[in-house]
């Protein structure tokens, strides 16, 4: 352990040269990836953190408490050599079971939460001298613009201490990386690549552009054929050996309701994927990635005056976990959907079965509509037709990408994409927009329009 925490502080060190100089050209892959641990948002803490002059001290004082008080936890699977990794141990399962599909059997899960902390007396006492020591040294960076990303070196330098030692042990050489936005997550592979640990990295469907433009693995997994365009786009800061497209991540859970079956769609029933922003906005969530929260609001609205055009269409609103989680959400969506679309339209407007998962109910719609969500990306996988309503961010996605064939950014696109993809069958609609490709080659459904 005590030469794990020199290996990883002289890494610091030298990262840190990098980043404060800008020194790219000797090592590429050491600028970049502590680019991302310096000045990266961390998800870990709260954006208030930013702003709070004593978050090193308070991190410090944390870390101690854990190291002495905590131990790591480790699930053994099976005997192996490879390990999933991820943020938590809540999506455990479903984890081990898209890597199942891709016959991939790991003999450990760990989760980069529950690293910290000491297996004995004599770890607490190691990881106490180093963590002080480091704590000391960083002291001065309590007032830079990115103090969060020096607190959070005092977690993660226990964590990854941790985490090789446990390699060691258990004579591991391989992980899957689940949740790799994280601002260390590029670091870490850096490090265990030195230490001849192999890096298979899971990049989720979500755009790689919205927080992983930087990638150090071995291995790169993607979710989406979308991000194989994003790769190239961003090839400068993508760094890999090998290549592969799977499935979006929480495919796996739902194929078996879509494998060789025949659907019949109804050709004149459209969806809208909701994101829950008007609600959002009332508990004050943070709209995240997908823009204002009034965006949703604007699509739906046009979908409203597309429905009086077509008044032989049907709507299905397709509800946010959190529009049911209540009764009093359940009523307050009721009625925010009956103020958009009116009396008038009532007939041709239906909320989704609270009881059903619209992820086993793709069929029941023959254009799926949402401003952004990761269904967008698999319904297309699985050949669903599906339109994307990005309003307010017209630089996504590439600008030479196909995928702008099923974009709109006003209401006007709406009408024009609507009426030209309406009728077409599943094969024209991936053929005619240049988006084949964005269909998963692992499985295969049939449908007919009616």
């Amino acid at each position: 352990m005590f030469l794990n925490y020199l290996f990883i502080l002289f890494n610091i060190f030298l990262g840190h040269l990098k980043f404060l100089f800008g020194l790219r050209s000797s090592n590429p892959k050491l600028y970049y990836v502590s680019l991302y641990l310096f000045s990266k948002q961390t998800f870990r803490l709260p954006k208030s953190a930013q702003k709070d002059f004593l978050i090193i001290i308070k991190t410090y004082f944390f870390v101690l408490k854990q190291i002495f008080f905590v131990k790591p936890e480790i699930h053994i699977l099976d005997t192996g050599n490879v390990v999933a990794f991820d943020s938590g141990f809540n999506a455990e399962e479903k984890r081990l079971q898209y890597l199942k599909h891709f016959n991939v059997t790991p003999g450990y899960f760990l989760s980069r939460q529950n690293l910290i902390g000491s297996l004995s007396i004599l770890q607490a006492c190691v990881h106490f001298i180093f963590v002080t020591l480091f704590f000391i040294s960083l002291l001065p960076f309590s007032f830079a613009k990115n103090k969060v990303n020096y607190a959070m070196l005092l977690r993660e330098i226990v964590e990854w201490t941790n985490l090789i030692s446990i390699f060691k042990k258990n004579k591991i050489n391989k992980l899957y990386h689940f949740c790799i936005y994280e601002k260390d997550a590029n670091f870490l592979t850096y490090l265990l690549n030195k230490k001849n640990i192999w890096v298979s990295k899971i990049t989720s469907e979500v755009p790689l552009d919205f927080a992983n433009k930087i990638i150090v693995t071995n291995e790169l997994c993607l979710c989406f054929a979308y991000q194989v365009e994003e790769v190239e786009a961003f090839k400068t800061t993508m760094f890999y050996d090998r290549l592969q497209v799977w499935l979006p991540e929480m495919q796996i859970s739902y194929l078996n309701n879509y494998s060789n079956r025949t659907f019949e769609i109804p050709l004149n029933t459209i969806g809208f994927y909701s994101s829950a922003l008007w609600l959002r906005k009332k508990l004050n969530h943070t709209p995240a990635d997908i823009g204002s929260y009034d965006v949703e609001e604007i699509l739906l609205r046009n979908i409203a005056q597309y429905l009086v055009k077509n008044r032989n269409l049907k709507l299905i609103i397709f509800t946010h976990p959190l529009e049911k989680r209540t009764a009093e959400n359940s009523l307050l969506t009721k009625q925010y959907y009956e103020d958009i679309f009116g009396t008038e339209m009532e007939k041709n407007i239906e909320l989704s079965d609270d009881k059903i998962k619209s992820t086993e109910i793709f069929h029941k719609v023959n254009i799926g509509i949402a401003v952004f969500s990761t269904i967008v990306f698999e319904r297309l996988s699985l050949g669903f037709k599906t339109i994307l309503a990005p309003f307010g961010k017209k630089d996504f996605p590439l600008m030479s990408s196909p995928f702008r064939n099923i974009c709109v950014y006003t209401k006007e696109e709406l009408f024009e994409i609507m009426d030209k993809n309406l009728n077409l069958t599943k094969a024209h609609f991936f053929e005619n927009n240049g988006i084949s490709s964005y269909r998963s080659s692992t499985i295969e459904l049939n449908y007919n329009l009616n």
